[in-house]
């Protein structure tokens, strides 16, 4: 591919062809004096959680301003084949991030984090001030993403429209953007979501979905 090309013998920075943003396009909403979170912030909480393959966040988006932060990332090491998130230090952090700051809304994946959604709920819900899941259904942190492919899509969409806006500011945390570099534009009947480059790609997104 002429891309890896590019990138492995002429050290360029460069994009797969079939890239959701760019290097040079996320570098560009990085903000060197990004005011730090301050306790009692007001904040929309971001959760993907998997048991052992993929990885875990929990992603803040401060609300005076959009900034996204990583206040949890549980990822497999290199080369460990055995491994599984610690669900009870993914609870703590959680919790912590409730007694810190102040959660707005609380948008949870419920898959293989079923029990401790339901407890975040019970114990934070009436806190939030938007559930997660109107309706019928109707759930205060629960958001599962296998029934929510037009709403995630347009996430993706409008996410991707404030990056080349430059309205996304971060403080570069490598976490994260290696996430967001690694997700691949996914089209589908509602748009264009995002997905890993293949269903066993080692190049996790977790990070990027939330």
């Amino acid at each position: 591919d002429p891309e890896d090309s590019r990138r492995y013998f002429f050290n360029q920075p460069t994009a797969a062809r079939d890239a959701w943003t760019t290097h040079p396009d996320w570098e560009a909403n990085k903000r060197d004096n990004l005011e730090p979170l301050t306790e009692g912030a007001e904040l929309v909480l971001f959760f993907d959680g998997s048991k052992t393959d993929d990885s875990t966040g929990l992603l803040a988006v401060r609300c005076s301003d959009g900034a996204p932060f990583l206040l949890g990332a549980w990822e497999r090491p290199e080369r460990v084949k055995e491994w599984q998130v610690d669900s009870a230090a993914v609870d703590r952090v959680v919790r912590a991030t409730f007694d810190t700051y102040r959660p707005l809304a609380f948008y949870a994946d419920v898959k293989e984090f079923e029990q401790y959604v339901d407890s975040w709920a019970a114990d934070f819900g009436d806190r939030l001030l938007i559930d997660a899941t109107s309706g019928g259904r109707r759930h205060a942190v629960a958001w599962d993403m296998r029934s929510r492919a037009k709403e995630f899509t347009e996430a993706a969409e409008r996410t991707l429209v404030d990056i080349n806006d430059r309205a996304i500011p971060h403080n570069g945390d490598p976490r994260l953007q290696r996430h967001v570099l690694n997700a691949r534009r996914a089209p589908n009947r509602y748009g264009v979501s995002i997905s890993k480059s293949g269903r066993e790609s080692p190049h996790k997104i977790d990070f990027a979905v939330c």
